[in-house]
């Protein structure tokens, strides 16, 4: 836990730099950049657009509503949704009955800032343990392991290796950089 804790600095700072390179569809519902599982279903504005929020580095994504985001169900017998008795409109839990699975769902005005999405999450135990006391879970594991290298080579700086592709770390954010990433011989040899 405290390692995932101190990834988020990085994670968060990856998503603001590599948002305008994410796919503009993406069908899984895994993060597109760290392989995480969203936190939140978030309905955003007056059209209430669904999309996915990644509690590790706060990436949007959007996905078909009638679509379980853990098992890819779609069949809207086995879809449906809990909320709180006191009458709660801008709050829901969005579950799965094929796999048990949930996910919180908040309709606000704009995107939630990455920060806010831990802190909603953590100020809305009340849902978690309704969806817990009724046999749903969320997923212990992500959806895609999340493989991170940092390295530095003579000349090139650090070089942090994020879902198999490497970036190189500068004061202003992260860059591809412009040839190969340094191999294991470089390292082995000391000349990184």
């Amino acid at each position: 836990m405290l390692g995932q804790m101190a990834a988020l600095p990085l994670l968060q700072a990856c998503a603001r730099r590599l948002a305008s390179e994410l796919p503009a569809t993406w069908w899984e519902g895994y993060c597109p950049l760290c392989g995480a599982w969203p936190v939140v279903a978030e309905y955003t504005g007056l059209e209430r657009k669904r999309q996915l929020r990644c509690g590790r580095c706060g990436t949007g994504w959007a996905i078909p509503l009638l679509r379980c985001v853990f098992c890819d169900e779609t069949d809207h017998d086995k879809l449906g949704y809990l909320t709180p008795e006191a009458g709660e409109q801008t709050r829901k839990i969005e579950v799965c009955h094929s796999c048990r699975g949930y996910v919180k769902g908040f309709t606000t005005v704009r995107a939630l800032a990455p920060w806010a999405i831990l802190l909603d999450d953590l100020t809305t135990v009340p849902l978690d343990v309704a969806a817990l006391e009724r046999g749903y879970r969320r997923p212990e594991r992500p959806g895609y392991s999340l493989e991170c290298l940092i390295t530095e080579r003579r000349g090139w700086g650090r070089l942090v290796e994020v879902g198999g592709g490497w970036w190189r770390l500068l004061r202003r954010g992260l860059h591809h950089p412009p040839a190969p990433p340094p191999s294991s011989t470089d390292l082995r040899r000391g000349e990184a």
